[in-house]
Parts: structure tokens; sequence; C-alpha cells
């Protein structure tokens, strides 16, 4: 059985992504930005078009929700997990929050914004 995780090592600056088969975690090490402001999870959709046997076109929607770090003084943010499950995603988003003591923020479908985690200095 297999599953997709995200590992985070704080001391060397790094993260991965990828499938979790019987206790092996594939995925390749990448560098986190060297600075984050908040962890955002962000809806996102669209359509994909596709040709029809008959020569029309068919729409397929396809939406997923990316977790990613929002950076000082940039609109650019820094993608580091995507997934169609909601759940799944605020997981990823909250875990991150929590190990890099970082504000978690969501956008909905609605570009509705709503802080779901403070950052412990934020509230002290």
């Amino acid at each position: 059985m297999s599953k997709t995780v995200l590992e985070v090592c704080i001391s060397t600056r790094r993260y991965r992504s990828g499938l979790h088969i019987l206790g092996i975690q594939m995925g390749k090490w990448q560098e986190l930005p060297p600075q984050a402001e908040r962890v955002v999870i962000r809806y996102y959709s669209e359509y994909h078009i596709s040709g029809t046997d008959n020569g029309g076109e068919e729409a397929y929607p396809h939406a997923e929700y990316i977790v990613l770090l929002s950076q000082p003084n940039t609109t650019a943010g820094f993608i580091i997990y995507r997934d169609s499950n909601y759940a799944r995603a605020q997981d990823i988003a909250w875990q991150l929050g929590d190990v890099m003591d970082l504000e978690v923020i969501e956008f909905d479908r609605y570009k509705q914004k709503q802080t779901l985690r403070q950052a412990q200095e934020l509230t002290a």
C-alpha cells in the first residue's frame, strides 16, 4: 500500500514529497526557500479540453489544493505540495506551519482569506 507524504528536514532546510511504499520514502530532496512568511493553501481549478471521436470537444474539470510558502516582498509562492483532497492538503499545511513556526492561511475557491493557524511568535 502506498500514500503520498511530505518530509521536511529543518536542520538542512530541505524537503521531499513523494510516495511512501512499504516503509520506503520515494522522492528527491529539494531546498526550502531561504525565507518564508507563511504557509498558504490555495484552491486552484482549470478545465482540460480533449477531442471526441465525432470531432467535438469535451471539458473535464480539474481542481486541487496547493500548499505553498509565501516569500517576503513578492507575490510569488514556493510550491511544496499539491493534492485534490482538501483534508490531506490542510494536514500538510498544518504540519509544515508547526515545524517551521509559520502562520497558515487559506484562500478558498472564492479567494476569501482565512487564518487557520498563527505562528507562536505572533500569539506570544
